[in-house]
């Protein structure tokens, strides 16, 4: 076998090794670990209530988009980031019915993720490996929730959560606002 060869067998090798034992060391799903917080109510444009400060999202048209897709909207979204993998998805966002300012918003999050979270997200997604199973978040998501959150929050104000909307993402009650006995219009 020529030296040459040898090298990129070696190579090829060391990846495929390298891979397994990343795929095997791999643990899925974690905890979820954010807890709702007695944050401050926000009213915000159109009599939409929700737990927390007003931000971009805080509106009927996205709160309205937030409850017909709430089984569909996370897919729509990850959509969106893949399509637009080394770009921008602000327009794909808006494709699905966010307002300009939301959209904004949720693209900020994908730039997030792509920065702080591109491992475990290519690997889940590559694998064909779901969000979450049985209310355990992915690593994507966890990884996803540590370094993006608190930022996607701060722009966006009103997330599903916040606005009281279960979801595809199976979540602990103590994660979702009760939206029930809201009142008031701080907007913080």
């Amino acid at each position: 076998m020529e030296p040459c060869v040898r090298v990129i067998a070696f190579i090829l090798l060391f990846f495929i090794m390298f891979i397994l034992s990343i795929l095997i060391a791999y643990d899925v799903y974690v905890p979820a670990s954010y807890t709702f917080d007695a944050a401050p109510v926000g009213a915000c444009v159109g009599d939409v209530k929700h737990c927390g400060c007003c931000g971009s999202c805080s509106n009927t048209v996205d709160y309205d988009l937030y409850v017909s897709k709430k089984d569909t909207l996370t897919e729509e979204a990850r959509t969106c980031a893949l399509d637009n993998l080394f770009g921008d998805s602000d327009k794909c966002m808006e494709g699905i019915g966010m307002t300009k300012e939301c959209a904004y918003c949720w693209a900020e999050n994908v730039r997030c993720t792509r920065s702080n979270c591109w491992f475990p997200c290519m690997v889940e997604t590559w694998l064909g490996i779901s969000p979450n199973q049985k209310g355990m978040l992915s690593k994507c998501f966890s990884c996803d929730e540590h370094h993006c959150l608190d930022g996607f929050i701060q722009c966006a104000g009103m997330s599903r959560r916040r606005a009281g909307i279960e979801t595809d993402i199976v979540r602990d009650i103590s994660e979702v606002c009760d939206t029930s006995g809201l009142s008031g219009n701080s907007t913080c």
